[in-house]
């Protein structure tokens, strides 16, 4: 869901009676009167995609009107009519909050709750207690899904292939990171295109070299980096954030709907969706949405519910996705065992993919023994070779890399020596894991 501000021509005449604009917001106001998209803005004005979006906003609190408006995106999302409404009746419900509002200067929009006092009554009102959540996610996925793209099945999908993992791990769009504090810098921008070129680069380096027949495309993971409009994690978790929770939603959406798109021209992708603790509720209205968009395509299946860990069996292989902020490490394998019994039966080769550390580790159990395999420091990464090659009830947990920036928190502690990435891993149906694949940033 996303917000655009009417372009209203602040030349001629005042009819909407706007307060002056800097002359940085003029800028983008002249751009936007001349129907400049917002990619072409940034490049005209040396500035970023957010920094231009965050003048859109400071002009939208000032014009006070607002209108649809494409940026040139491919995909386009809207505010659901139903919160709109909700808005519109909250100021013609309360008129004398209206006048007292215009008479001040405030932006009635902006006011949460507000003391009424008579000579009878002393009358606390507070906005948005009608609005229900779940029910404006149920109309916005109807909406999705109304203009969910129709896409048969492949005509001749290829045989005998192998299965293609890619797991754009802990992207984090609306992380906020800035080079002079952290060392590096990062935003929804880079967020997004790190995950686009990532996930496209992955694919085709894997089809270079073997014939992919199944995708498995993870998503969830902290995709998103909050999950409340104060910009705080589910548990409320206080972050350094870009841009407004809306856009980075549809952001993140967006790019989930072109990269699943893309990659089921060449083969079926099943989207499944790993629960998180950044974005618990963001992310999982997130994959919602795109499983709806995808639901007329017979390329794509999902898996969007908010089970914590999810099973995915192909061939004699056996996938566990979890985000890894939930059951121990040392669970995961009798977790999957239970779980998973069907395939755990007959599947040769297990592996149990993990998010939330940011950094490579792998571990393998087998009857309960922890041996340890892979585990990636700050200027070194350890791998030991004296394993035990016998793969009957043998576990591989491996925790995944992650493209995300380091953040100043993170920094502060010393956690800033993960390598930036998103991997993928190759596997013949029969004979388990065959390559893997890194991309760096």
């Amino acid at each position: 869901m996303a917000y655009f501000i009417k372009r209203a021509n602040l030349t001629d005449h005042n009819p909407y009676n706007i307060m002056s604009l800097t002359q940085k917001q003029q800028e983008v106001q002249d751009l936007l009167d001349a129907n400049v998209n917002l990619s072409e803005i940034a490049r005209q004005l040396g500035v970023s995609r957010s920094t231009v979006r965050t003048r859109i906003l400071q002009i939208e609190s000032k014009t006070d009107v607002r209108k649809d408006e494409s940026d040139g995106d491919t995909f386009k999302a809207t505010v659901p009519n139903e919160l709109r409404d909700q808005f519109r009746d909250w100021i013609t419900q309360h008129k004398a909050l209206k006048i007292e509002c215009d008479a001040s200067g405030i932006p009635i929009e902006n006011v949460k709750q507000y003391w009424y006092k008579s000579e009878k009554f002393s009358l606390m009102v507070r906005g948005g207690a009608d609005i229900n959540v779940q029910e404006l996610m149920s109309n916005h996925i109807e909406e999705i899904k109304a203009i969910s793209p129709y896409r048969p099945a492949l005509a001749e999908p290829y045989q005998g292939g192998n299965c293609l993992i890619i797991d754009p791990a802990d992207v984090h769009i609306g992380k906020l990171a800035v080079k002079s504090e952290t060392g590096n810098d990062y935003d929804s921008d880079m967020a997004v295109d790190r995950m686009k070129r990532g996930v496209l680069e992955l694919y085709r380096r894997a089809a270079a070299t073997t014939k992919i027949d199944q995708i498995i495309f993870v998503g969830g993971n902290d995709m998103l980096h909050i999950d409340t409009p104060n910009r705080q994690t589910t548990a409320g978790t206080p972050q350094d954030t870009t841009g407004m929770w809306w856009d980075n939603y549809t952001l993140a959406w967006q790019a989930c709907a072109e990269l699943i798109t893309a990659l089921s021209e060449h083969c079926p992708v099943h989207f499944v969706h790993c629960p998180s603790n950044h974005d618990y509720q963001s992310g999982f209205h997130l994959a919602q949405t795109v499983a709806a968009y995808f639901w007329k395509d017979d390329n794509v299946t999902t898996d969007v519910t908010n089970a914590h860990r999810k099973y995915v069996n192909y061939g004699n292989c056996l996938f566990g996705f979890t985000h890894g902020d939930g059951a121990k490490e040392t669970q995961l394998p009798n977790l999957m065992a239970d779980e998973a019994k069907s395939a755990w039966a007959t599947a040769e080769h297990k592996h149990f993919y993990c998010h939330h550390l940011h950094h490579k580790i792998k571990n393998a159990y087998q009857k309960g023994v922890k041996m340890e395999i892979e585990k990636e420091y700050s200027d070194v990464t350890v791998i030991q070779c004296k394993t035990n090659a016998c793969d009957v009830d043998r576990v591989n947990v491996e925790y995944l890399r992650s493209p995300s920036g380091t953040d100043a928190w993170h920094s502060r502690k010393g956690y800033s020596g993960g390598k930036k990435a998103i991997e993928a891993f190759i596997f013949d149906p029969v004979l388990g894991e065959r390559d893997r694949l890194v991309e760096f940033f």
